[in-house]
């Protein structure tokens, strides 16, 4: 059955604009400093809080982020989607695997995979990055592209 939401964070649900250049750039540490900058995108608050809320959907947040943003992308989520958000509903890239190591068209299938989703249990993912959506595409899934990220 088809019952799985995949949601992207940043350009999806968030802005990081105020501070993606220090990524960019290769500064992750005012990168992460700076996360209090990420403003809401009201479109994508708007329709995470109906699929979190629709007990007909597993919700899962996947992101390239790195694991040791856990703790601030928790609190975001829950100030600006749902309080209710657990931890294991977010699946995010773990701190031996740099994006220079494994990009997120590998990183997000396989996260996904290792808690048993297999994209055809998955009824839309909402994407940014062009070359995930085209991954995600290319295994039969239904994407929303948000923006046109290529970061």
């Amino acid at each position: 059955m088809k019952n799985v939401i995949v949601a992207d964070i940043d350009d999806c649900c968030l802005s990081p604009n105020g501070r993606i250049q220090h990524y960019l750039n290769g500064d992750l540490e005012r990168y992460h400093a700076e996360h209090h900058t990420d403003e809401p995108i009201p479109q994508g608050i708007a329709v995470y809080r109906k699929f979190l809320n629709d007990a007909n959907f597993r919700f899962y947040f996947v992101t390239g982020r790195n694991e040791d943003a856990r703790q601030y992308t928790l609190d975001q989520l829950h100030a600006h989607i749902d309080p209710a958000i657990v931890s294991k509903q977010l699946l995010m890239r773990p701190i031996h695997l740099p994006s220079t190591v494994m990009h997120d068209t590998e990183l997000k299938p396989m996260l996904l995979r290792q808690i048993g989703i297999e994209p055809k249990h998955i009824f839309i993912v909402f994407e940014d990055r062009t070359s995930v959506v085209n991954m995600w595409r290319a295994l039969g899934v239904m994407v929303y592209q948000t923006a046109l990220g290529n970061h």
